[in-house]
């Protein structure tokens, strides 16, 4: 029976095989990372969506009527539910955690966003969304108090580099 020697083999190869191997290891790492970060943006977005959804229901059912900022539409989240622990002891203990935007919200800077027309009745919380292969079930193309509860597209992108937009609203 004949022995073959690995090292003999190896030293077979030349420079054009092992060029052609490590292109294909390299092509496969990035078809991997690819589908990684696409894996993260749709993660993020569930997230965005989970929250929007979960406050949306407490603060559009009835409209909260902000009052430390006057004569304004849009007010960041943030902002939001401080006033709403400063009124009452149940919010404060609801909402001790920060809620902020997995990618760009900060702790003073949630990046959801509440939207109140002016007489009170209409109102809606939205967030940019990250990935672009949302699909669209609201025909409205920019968040509106009162325009239904889904997701929109924009004609420019937002904050998060796409888009798209969740909106929850309470009509």
């Amino acid at each position: 029976m004949k022995r073959t020697n690995v090292l003999i083999k190896i030293r077979n190869i030349n420079f054009i095989e092992l060029l052609i191997s490590a292109l294909l290891v390299q092509f496969a790492i990035l078809f991997f990372m690819f589908f990684f970060f696409r894996t993260q943006e749709i993660a993020r977005d569930s997230i965005r969506k989970r929250d929007i959804f979960q406050i949306g229901q407490i603060i559009t059912n009835p409209c909260f009527i902000p009052s430390q900022i006057a004569d304004k539409e849009e007010y960041d989240l943030y902002f939001i539910l401080k006033e709403m622990g400063e009124t009452d002891d149940i919010y404060k203990i609801a909402f001790a955690k920060t809620i902020k935007d997995p990618k760009t919200g900060t702790e003073e800077i949630s990046m959801y966003i509440y939207k109140v027309n002016k007489n009170g009745q209409e109102c809606s919380l939205y967030a940019n969304l990250e990935s672009r292969l949302s699909k669209e079930t609201l025909k409205i193309t920019e968040p509106a108090s009162g325009g239904g509860t889904g997701v929109l597209k924009d004609v420019a992108d937002g904050w998060n580099g796409s888009p798209f937009y969740f909106q929850y609203s309470n009509k």
